[in-house]
This record gives structure tokens, sequence and C-alpha cells, in this order.
């Protein structure tokens, strides 16, 4: 039984190494660089957003404000034509 320690050339299994390579610190880099110009995209779209949800809010408010006054003019024509037809049946009931 050789209770001796493995050799560096004979591991097997999990082990770190203590230095890294030039690819490792490119891929890194490229991966933050990558990450920050996704963010910057994403913002981009957010002010994007923004803006078409302040112009929908804003043509929301002006089509409100024009039914209400569509609103208001359709009603008056009503009493219009209400006073008329009192007007036309007075007219008619006392010819009888």
């Amino acid at each position: 039984m050789n209770m001796s320690l493995p050799d560096s050339k004979d591991r097997r299994g999990f082990h770190l190494e203590k230095s890294i390579s030039v690819g490792h610190i490119l891929t890194t880099i490229s991966m933050v660089v990558m990450a920050f110009a996704w963010t910057s995209n994403v913002e981009k779209r957010l002010a994007i957003h923004d803006t078409q949800i302040q112009e929908l809010q804003e043509s929301d408010r002006r089509q409100l404000k024009d039914a209400e006054m569509a609103k208001g003019e359709i009603l008056t024509a009503l009493h219009d034509i209400n006073a008329k037809l009192d007007r036309y049946i007075e007219r008619n009931m006392r010819g009888r």
C-alpha cells in the first residue's frame, strides 16, 4: 500500500488554477460592454414609451373634451326640438 501524495499530473477531480487567461479577461469585458449597451437600449425604449404614453393621455383628454362639447350641443338641440314640439302641440290644441 503506497500512501504517497498524488502527482500534479495525476490529479483527478476539481481544482482551481491561480492564473487568468487573456481570453477570460476579453470575454468578461465584452460581457460588461454588452450589458451596458443593452441597458442603454432599454432606457431609450422606455423614454420613447413614456413620450408615447404622454401623447396618448393628451389625446384622450382632447377627445373627452370634444365629446363633452358634442354632448352639450346635442342636449341643447334636443331641448330646442322639445320646445318646438311643445309649441306645435299647443297651437294644434288651441285650434281644435
